[in-house]
């Protein structure tokens, strides 16, 4: 089954004061696909693939890969969310996973997923 990965990706601080950085929830996304995997799925986390080659900063690269991302998502089995904090992009994933009815999954660590 393909499993949408939804996760943070840009740094933030939460409502308790914890801080992550990109480089946290990089590998926290990393860590969200071996679950995935581990549980005998197909992980799709686009926020660890487009980064690679779109500037995430540049708003009209980043509007891009959202909408790319929720094209893919539609491909998807079942949506994943991972973790406490829900970041913007989150968000439309979240909502775009509800209008189309997709079941959404929470976990708040990866290793709750296996």
């Amino acid at each position: 089954m393909k499993i949408y990965v939804c996760s943070p990706f840009r740094g933030y601080i939460d409502a308790l004061g914890n801080m992550s950085t990109v480089e946290d929830n990089v590998i926290f996304a990393q860590e969200c696909c071996r679950a995935v995997y581990s549980a005998g799925h197909l992980p799709v986390a686009p926020h660890l693939y487009f980064p690679q080659f779109m500037d995430d900063d540049d708003p009209a690269q980043r509007e891009r890969a959202m909408s790319l991302a929720l094209e893919i998502q539609m491909a998807c089995e079942e949506t994943w969310r991972f973790g406490g904090y829900i970041s913007e992009g989150m968000k439309g994933e979240l909502e775009r996973a509800e209008a189309i009815k997709m079941p959404i999954r929470h976990f708040d660590w990866p290793e709750d997923a296996g």
